[in-house]
């Protein structure tokens, strides 16, 4: 039984979901994903929540996030 409900807590974790998140009085669907789903070299556009143990990260609009090969989340303002 325990292994069963560990198993359930850890696929939920991985599972990418989204929510409202208001930045600067407007209301954006945000997804939510845990740090470990981020594929190196990879960027993706905020409105942005990662999740990790220890720590969540919010990448705003208008922000671009992006994992280097050491592993450290960078976050950029996009240019227009």
């Amino acid at each position: 039984m325990f292994l069963l409900v560990f198993f359930l807590i850890l696929s939920n974790i991985s599972k990418i979901s989204s929510r409202n998140i208001t930045f600067d009085n407007t209301k954006f669907d945000t997804k939510i994903i845990n740090r470990s789903n981020i594929e190196l070299n990879n960027k993706i556009n905020g409105p942005l929540v990662i999740e990790e143990e220890t720590a969540t990260t919010v990448i705003p609009p208008s922000y671009v996030l992006e994992k280097d090969e050491f592993g450290n989340l960078l976050i950029t303002k996009e240019n227009k």
